[in-house]
């Protein structure tokens, strides 16, 4: 809970200080992990390994909601408050929302929309009095049934003027069968002997494998593997995000508490800084930030455009590509690739890395100077980019440097669909493991047959001066006979 108060701490006093008096946004992009969820792994009594008691694994909780809700109050501030980005009531063609296919994360992103947009008379939609004439369904229908709700509703569209904003899913590749394939193979296969792991697990198991070992009920010299240890740590986030009293767990196993939960963040920064994205290649990075990326340079380029020509008189009705401000909502594997994307690509220190907890947020927003000038004598190097991390502001530089640095490196399609098709680099790696096993035999094969005919050569060679030397010593035992007798 800690760790949420100074997230909240940090985006309040962010919005306070703002932009200096001479810069105006023009465009703003945030990209957030879901609110707080039960346990990814619980046994058959809902039971996390703690001992908790908990409904459904990884689905969103109530506070979980409230926090997205909070983070939406937050965004409402800054975004439509301070610098009036957008619009108080919700435009279409200002905001653009995507969520990952994901119960938690679209109930997170609906939660933050509630904050984003309140529930009040000057947001939602109203009706007019011969709309509410009309609003009933084409079915016959007694009106008394429906008399004291239409009552309660009054002249609002929808109870407690709640605005509807569409949620679009993120396209992403990496949400098809054969790309997570992928990307486990391409994990297990390419990270398996880290040294970092290595350590933190030959530490971890000296100092608790044997207490929880005799708490889970195993063998002593039983140990944990790094997924049974994530595991741990992924419960006793949400237990302790959820202020449940879990005290009796360390007092029985007399493990110091927050120490414990100092290890718990290093594990779930490991897991992502470490093991997901600790190829050499960054193959995996490059996966999950490409498509995203690329769009988020699209719209960044466009409303560039559009401060520099001036709004377009007329938006088609399908033409939601220009929009001022997007929300993005995923999970701490989305925020850690981008985090670690910049980290890899833009020079920055390894430790400017920080686990994304519940509710975490990274945002890029797009300034200029203020001077009223929309001519088309801007350039792109006239606009700001900002990268937050939970309103830390990490770096910022003119866009068009920002822009040819993504451009370097991420991936196109032809790239993500190499990368994705599972069963041809598969088939791939494992002929070349087979073309790389075979070939070793061969060489080990052709080696030992060499060695045998050398050994064999020279045993010839020895066997053929023996038959010489017994030869000549035959010859000269003849002679010295021959010679004897005259």
């Amino acid at each position: 809970m800690l760790l949420f108060f100074n997230i909240f701490f940090l985006f309040i006093i962010v919005s306070i200080i703002g932009f200096s008096k001479n810069e105006k946004m023009i465009f703003a992009e945030t990209l957030s992990r879901h609110g707080a969820r039960a346990p990814l792994k619980l046994n058959e009594e809902g039971l996390d390994i703690f001992g908790s008691k908990w409904t459904t694994p990884g689905e969103l909780t109530p506070i979980g909601k409230r926090m997205e809700y909070i983070l939406g109050l937050i965004n409402r501030n800054r975004y439509i408050t301070k610098y009036k980005l957008i619009s108080e009531k919700y435009n279409p063609h200002e905001l653009i929302v995507y969520s990952s296919d994901i119960n938690r994360t679209l109930e997170s992103m609906t939660s933050q929309i509630q904050g984003f947009y309140p529930m009040s008379p000057d947001i939602g939609d109203k009706i007019s009095v011969d709309q509410y004439n009309a609003s009933f369904p084409p079915i016959k229908v007694d009106m008394k049934d429906i008399e004291d709700e239409m009552k309660s509703l009054n002249d609002s569209a929808l109870p407690n003027y709640m605005t509807v904003i569409p949620i679009h899913f993120i396209t992403l590749k990496n949400t098809t069968p054969g790309c997570a394939e992928r990307v486990k193979y391409f994990n297990e296969k390419n990270t398996k002997e880290i040294p970092i792991l290595k350590n933190f697990i030959e530490e971890f198991h000296k100092n608790y494998s044997e207490k929880l070992n005799n708490f889970y009920g195993k063998p002593k010299e039983s140990k944990f593997d790094f997924s049974f240890i994530n595991a741990i740590f992924d419960a006793l986030m949400a237990d302790y995000t959820e202020g449940r009293n879990i005290s009796s767990y360390f007092n029985t196993n007399e493990i110091e508490e927050n120490d414990f939960f100092s290890r718990c963040i290093d594990v779930l920064s490991m897991n992502f800084r470490d093991y997901i994205f600790g190829d050499n290649n960054n193959e995996v990075i490059l996966f999950y930030n490409s498509p995203i990326m690329r769009e988020m340079i699209n719209y960044m380029e466009r409303r560039i455009e559009d401060d520099i020509k001036g709004e377009p008189s007329l938006k088609n009705y399908s033409d939601y590509s220009r929009p001022k401000m997007v929300l993005i909502l995923g999970h701490d594997t989305t925020l850690s690739a981008h985090q670690l994307f910049f980290i890899k690509f833009f020079d920055l220190s390894i430790e400017s890395y920080e686990y994304p907890t519940y509710s975490s947020q990274i945002s890029y927003e797009i300034t200029r100077e203020d001077d009223d000038k929309f001519t088309s004598e801007k350039k792109l190097s006239d606009y700001k980019v900002s990268y937050y991390f939970n309103n830390n502001l990490i770096f910022n530089m003119t866009f068009d440097r920002f822009k040819e640095k993504i451009e370097k490196v991420i991936w196109n399609s032809e790239q993500m669909n190499n990368f994705c098709s599972i069963d041809k680099n598969v088939e791939n790696n494992e002929e070349n493991e087979s073309l790389d096993t075979g070939l070793f035999l061969i060489i080990t094969l052709g080696f030992i047959i060499l060695l045998l005919v050398i050994i064999i050569i020279i045993l010839i060679i020895k066997l053929t001066r023996r038959k010489d030397d017994l030869y000549n010593s035959s010859l000269l035992n003849n002679q010295k006979i021959l010679k004897d007798d005259d």
